[in-house]
């Protein structure tokens, strides 16, 4: 394994599905690869407020943004998402009798295995890994689970339709497994999340989205007549991106890891200020929580006040990244490590 990738790699798994899956995927042989480094390098932390989609509540915001493994592989051939109209079970098929893995989004709440499990993401991520043509199964693996689980076709067929309407019947072959992490890697994904987060032309994306998202919840009494019910789900998305930090302790796991690399980082504490932020991430799922159990209007203006804190907070923080970033530019032109099998 290349020095970086061993410096940058941890052990620790909390739990993110497309970071999660991928971190287990991806390490084989000799390569070892941890969930926080593949969630830091290809997908980052991020916060969309959404209003009104279809099978949700009304109010309700996402946490992280879209996998991008074409950052961590080392392979020529690109890896893209595909999208159909119906289930491209052709595709899949093919693709595991030439034994690659087959990504694939689906709403958990349909996957059978999962029993009674409340699992509150309409889009998430299983990786199809063979199919057992005889007995009609696919084999599957699944963050949730440390040993396989099996699937019949149309179970996953109804799971992927399932999915929000952006990703649904969404596929991914992978076609290398062989990672590759640089310092230049490194510091694109650093700057490619801080800059997203500080100035995405989407005003629902973002700091933006924290902001606007705050300012409407201190209207969600006269205006959100499922106003309980969102703060559940919103509480529930939270418990469900591990340890209630809305994925803010994977990202501070992966600064810490960043900062080996790039000292920089650690020069001026960008990994300890956003273990900082997780702890208001906390505060905001027990909020949450606690306003799903009373009518005191007073709650609903603390937590917006909590939030606001976090906007502010992380704000600083991806500032201060780019800041760094833009200091150091020229340090790690010429470093490149390839992880070898």
């Amino acid at each position: 394994m290349g020095q970086i990738a061993a410096q940058v790699s941890g052990s620790q798994e909390k739990g993110h599905s497309y970071a999660s899956i991928m971190a287990r995927f991806l390490s084989f042989g000799t390569q070892y690869i941890d969930e926080a480094v593949v969630f830091g390098l290809t997908q980052g932390v991020d916060f969309k407020y959404r209003k009104g989609e279809q099978g949700v509540p009304s109010r309700v915001f996402a946490l992280a943004g879209n996998l991008d493994l074409d950052i961590l592989l080392a392979g020529d051939v690109p890896n893209t998402w595909y999208g159909a109209g119906e289930f491209p079970w052709k595709n899949i098929r093919e693709a595991l009798r030439k034994n690659q893995v087959v990504l694939l989004r689906v709403n958990p709440q349909y996957l059978v295995y999962h029993g009674k499990q409340n699992i509150n993401h309409s889009d998430y991520l299983i990786a199809a890994v063979c199919y057992m043509e005889t007995d009609g199964l696919l084999g599957i693996i699944d963050p949730q689970y440390h040993g396989p689980q099996y699937l019949i076709v149309e179970d996953l067929a109804e799971a992927m339709y399932r999915c929000s309407a952006e990703y649904r019947y969404g596929y991914w072959v992978v076609s290398d497994r062989i990672v590759e992490i640089t310092e230049q890697k490194l510091r694109k994904a650093l700057y490619t999340c801080a800059k997203h987060m500080l100035f995405d032309a989407d005003a629902y994306s973002g700091i933006s989205a924290m902001h606007l998202f705050a300012q409407e919840m201190l209207r969600w009494k006269e205006e959100v007549k499922d106003w309980k019910w969102s703060a559940l789900y919103c509480c529930s998305l939270l418990l469900n991106y591990g340890q209630k930090s809305g994925c803010r302790s994977l990202y501070a796991d992966f600064l810490t890891r960043a900062a080996r690399i790039i000292p920089e980082l650690d020069k001026v504490r960008v990994p300890q200020k956003m273990q900082r932020i997780t702890l208001l991430w906390d505060e905001l799922a027990a909020n949450l929580y606690a306003i799903t159990r009373t009518v005191d209007n007073s709650l609903i203006f603390q937590t917006a006040g909590v939030l606001k804190k976090i906007a502010v907070e992380e704000e600083r923080l991806y500032s201060m990244i780019l800041s760094v970033l833009s200091g150091s530019a020229q340090s790690g032109q010429g470093k490149q490590v390839v992880n070898e099998n």
